[in-house]
């Protein structure tokens, strides 16, 4: 039993800490997801929702009755006095005691909406429109981390690719100079042939040392944008995603779809104008307590309440809802240009994508031709060199050659790949 624990305890820590060994396989769409996953931002998309809901929530305590209390002492420099005249039987005066000059009220106020013309109704809609807009501007700047996870992760391909190149360079370089030190011990070749090998190695060195510091820094930005405690130690595969280069054009970006809702917000903005014009039924109460209450000629404090409907209708407000519908046409124009010019731009960089990839295959095609040369090149000069009739530094040159045509191939190949992936990121497809 105790053995079972322990080997479950082992493979939980083995899981757990999975992208942080070296030598484990690291991929892209891995990359992409972490970093989405991972950004702060995306703890806005559980907020938003629950904001919406909370005044959704207070927009339909609308409906219920609104109760108020209300209370008020005032002193008064003068008050109705009404004077009737004398008895002339009984020579007296029936006129009514004066009332005071302080007077109390409180109550309690009850309102209670019939018809608002749809005004609660519309602003729930505004505001759920809010929302999604509000989540469609952070699946933006989400959508923007993938760039940057492109540029650092086809880096990171490109130098791993240089750095084999110059590996097998070296090597090969290590191997010639084994034979020159052998021949110019038998006094073939001049010892300042060694010289050249010597600082043709040295120069690899220091760009293999570059290369690192730059591979290192590379791994360093992706592993604090994806989240995954990468080193150089792990091994980043090249993307296979099969490319497809029929697609046709449709722009799904987010700020496309952010743009669209903006749209119809400025219509749900021209009916909310409309609703606020429209008239509105409200029944109300009032339970008081006072001096004086509802008889003004009774000067002591007593119990009154008031019960009934009110209706209010702004039949005309100096063109101001036609104004405010004006405003909004003109900013519906501004985001139609604005969604115009984006998709345009968007359309633009598509087909240069498209010519890009066929550029670079053509290069691939030629650069693998260029290399079959180059070899055969350098299987020339190779006995030439051992044979004496050339030099560590015409041999060395023709290396390079053959070197830089590899390179000019496998950067290709990767340009290729990034190209298709930029080009499913230009058109929301990644």
């Amino acid at each position: 039993m105790k053995r079972i624990i322990l080997l479950l305890f082992i493979s939980i820590s083995f899981m757990y800490n999975s992208y942080g060994e070296s030598g484990d396989s690291i991929n892209i769409d891995l990359c992409l997801t972490k970093a989405i996953e991972n950004y702060p931002l995306i703890k806005q998309k559980n907020i938003l929702p629950e904001l919406n809901k909370l005044r959704i929530s207070n927009y339909n305590k609308g409906y219920l009755p609104q109760v108020y209390v209300n209370g008020q002492a005032t002193y008064q420099s003068d008050v109705t006095k009404i004077q009737l005249p004398t008895n002339p039987l009984t020579s007296s005066s029936t006129s009514p005691s004066e009332m005071s000059k302080d007077q109390y009220k409180i109550s309690l106020d009850i309102n209670q909406s019939i018809y608002d013309g749809g005004l609660i109704k519309t602003q729930k809609n505004i505001d759920n429109l809010n929302t999604q807009i509000d989540l469609q501007n952070i699946e933006s700047e989400l959508y923007k981390i993938k760039e940057r996870i492109l540029q650092f992760y086809f880096t990171i391909i490109l130098l791993n690719k240089n750095e084999k190149i110059l590996q097998i360079l070296e090597e090969d370089v290590y191997s010639k100079r084994t034979k020159v030190v052998s021949m110019v011990a038998n006094g073939i070749m001049l010892k300042s042939n060694i010289d050249v090998f010597d600082a043709e190695l040295l120069k690899i060195e220091q760009q293999k040392s570059e290369l690192q510091n730059n591979k290192i820094s590379a791994i360093s930005m992706l592993g604090e944008l994806s989240g995954i405690p990468l080193t150089v130690k792990n091994n980043f595969n090249i993307p296979s995603k099969q490319m497809d280069n029929n697609i046709a054009y449709a722009n799904n970006r987010s700020e496309m779809k952010a743009m669209t809702l903006q749209t119809e917000k400025t219509e749900l903005m021209k009916s909310l104008y409309n609703v606020k014009n429209m008239p509105r039924l409200n029944a109300f109460g009032q339970l008081g307590y006072g001096r004086p209450a509802l008889n003004m000629l009774n000067n002591d404090f007593d119990d009154f309440y008031i019960v009934g409907a009110k209706l209010s209708w702004n039949i005309y407000n100096w063109n101001q809802t036609k104004q405010e519908k004006q405003i909004l046409d003109l900013q519906k124009e501004i985001i139609n240009t604005q969604k115009e010019s984006f998709d345009k731009n968007t359309k633009i960089g598509f087909y240069q994508y498209q010519s890009e990839m066929q550029k670079i295959k053509e290069q691939i095609v030629q650069d693998e031709k260029i290399i079959k040369l180059r070899e055969s090149i350098v299987l020339s000069y190779s006995s030439q060199l051992e044979n004496g009739s050339i030099t560590s530094t015409e041999y060395m040159t023709e290396v390079y050659n053959r070197s830089q045509a590899e390179l000019n191939l496998e950067y290709h190949k990767i340009q290729l790949i990034k190209a298709y992936y930029n080009y499913l990121y230009l058109i929301g497809e990644l």
